[in-house]
């Protein structure tokens, strides 16, 4: 069985992202995940760095696929700049 896909106007990074309705909620597709070292790339942060942070619970918000962590990419978005300073 195959979940309708629909095209919302949700605007990230100026790129319309397609989500999924899957048990009445609207998810993510799932190439918007990242894994832990294309996370730390685009953050320009060393993979150890950002699993510090997933121990210190200080780092971006991440999800579990049974044993493998996951990144999206308007989460490291935000993380990033929550984090700025003036």
């Amino acid at each position: 069985m195959t979940l309708p896909t629909l095209m919302l106007g949700l605007k990230a990074a100026n790129a319309v992202r397609p989500l999924i309705l899957h048990k009445g909620a609207l998810v993510m597709m799932y190439d918007d995940l990242l894994t832990t070292n294309e996370a730390a790339k685009l953050l320009r942060l060393s993979p150890r760095t950002l699993q510090n942070h997933r121990a210190r619970q200080t780092g971006p918000l991440y999800t579990h696929h049974g044993r493998k962590v996951f990144y999206r990419r308007v989460d490291l978005e935000n993380w990033s700049n929550l984090n700025r300073k003036l």
